[in-house]
């Protein structure tokens, strides 16, 4: 909710036709007929008369007819839409920019191109898109192109956790893992416990957070500061212990501050099979709960990665 000296006043103005300077003073001191009120149309307290909303939407409509706007230029982050970013920000919102589709459908057209939305968290990207406005034809060769430039990233087709897409894998490959986790602290064996029916497929999960907790597991004294050879010696002692099928070891620095050779970010993924081993390093990005969690993902997806390729 803003008031109306944030909006009115700190948005900037433009007078370039159809940018969207002119559109975002709409909800400011330019407003088109906007009815005398102390309420400003950002916040909306209450219901707008109906007939501003029908002048509104037809000042929309008129803005963005096709024979009004030259298509061909591309669209522009402006100095303005910058500021604008940046209110929205210092009152913790956002702002987001749509795309044709659903423009048209919000000034009651009919869309001519698919629109595209992703949500990008945590090292995992979730590209949402409306299958209802494409033919048949369209919305399959739509699918064909993303598996061809994308088919080695692709989860799934469908709004699913990460963990149960391993799950899937373990179990239809009738594989039995166990977890190593140092830096995601136990966060992948719980992500694996969501799924019901995991206890046929998941035989523990150790936290080595301490150099003794590693060692413990070692059965030798840590005498090592690689982590990328740290890391395969416990995903082999991980399987030997519990006679895994497969096993995952992860270490690395959630921060803030360093306590190793190795900077905030850094992340060690080990993952074998006794006859496959493999190591990934990975630097990540974020505070520390954010790399915490994007270990865990990243860990999870290399795991579904390895699996696919025996």
């Amino acid at each position: 909710n803003y008031n109306k000296g944030l909006i009115g006043e700190n948005v900037p103005n433009t007078n370039k036709p159809g940018t969207i300077g002119q559109m975002i003073n709409w909800a400011g001191k330019n407003a088109p007929d906007k009815p005398k009120s102390n309420i400003s149309v950002a916040r909306r307290k209450q219901p707008e008369p109906l007939n501003w909303w029908q002048k509104t939407l037809q000042r929309g409509r008129d803005l963005f007819d096709d024979e009004q706007l030259d298509l061909k230029k591309k669209f522009e982050i402006t100095d303005e839409l910058k500021q604008l970013d940046s209110i929205f920000k210092k009152s913790k919102h956002e702002i987001r920019i749509v795309g044709g589709a659903v423009r048209d459908l919000a000034l009651g057209k009919s869309p001519k191109d698919i629109d595209l939305a992703y949500l990008a968290s945590k090292g995992i990207i979730k590209l949402r898109y409306d299958k209802n406005t494409l033919s048949k034809q369209d919305y399959e060769k739509f699918l064909i192109d993303i598996k061809d430039n994308f088919g080695d990233d692709i989860l799934a087709f469908e709004n699913v956790d990460i963990s149960s897409i391993l799950f899937e894998l373990l179990m239809s490959n009738n594989l039995k893992i166990t977890t190593v986790e140092s830096i995601t602290g136990g966060s992948i064996a719980s992500k694996l416990t969501q799924n019901s029916g995991i206890s046929n497929n998941f035989i523990s999960g150790d936290i080595v957070y301490t150099s003794l907790a590693k060692s413990k597991l070692l059965n030798v004294d840590l005498d090592t500061d690689d982590w990328e050879e740290l890391s395969i010696e416990l995903c082999f002692a991980s399987l030997k212990k519990y006679d895994s099928n497969i096993s995952i070891s992860i270490l690395g620095e959630a921060g803030p501050i360093t306590s190793s050779q190795y900077p905030v970010g850094k992340v060690f993924i080990a993952i074998t099979n006794n006859d496959k081993t493999q190591v990934t390093e990975h630097k990540l990005n974020g505070n520390r709960s954010e790399i915490i969690e994007r270990a865990s993902n990243k860990a999870i997806w290399e795991l579904i990665k390895f699996i696919k390729s025996l």
